[in-house]
């Protein structure tokens, strides 16, 4: 079974399929993961002494992170330096 967010293969690209189209926060696709992601940290990796988290959209940095609403052919770069 398929959930409705989803990747088909590793190329990195998201589908969100839902019956009816809605919103989705990029936080959801985290959880759906089983991944910790937030203003603060992507995976283990925390903000620190080793780094901070930072994420841009399309080109821009953006600080909404997990309350991110997802729009079709975003391009969405989350890294940790």
């Amino acid at each position: 079974c398929m959930r409705p967010i989803h990747t088909h293969d590793d190329s990195g690209t998201l589908h969100l399929e839902f019956k009816k189209p809605r919103d989705v926060k990029l936080g959801e696709f985290f959880k759906v993961w089983g991944k910790q992601f937030n203003s603060d940290c992507i995976f283990e990796k925390c903000t620190g002494p080793e780094g901070t988290v930072k994420m841009f959209v399309n080109g821009k940095e953006n600080t909404e992170f997990e309350n991110y609403i997802m729009r079709d052919q975003d391009k969405i770069e989350i890294i940790f330096e």
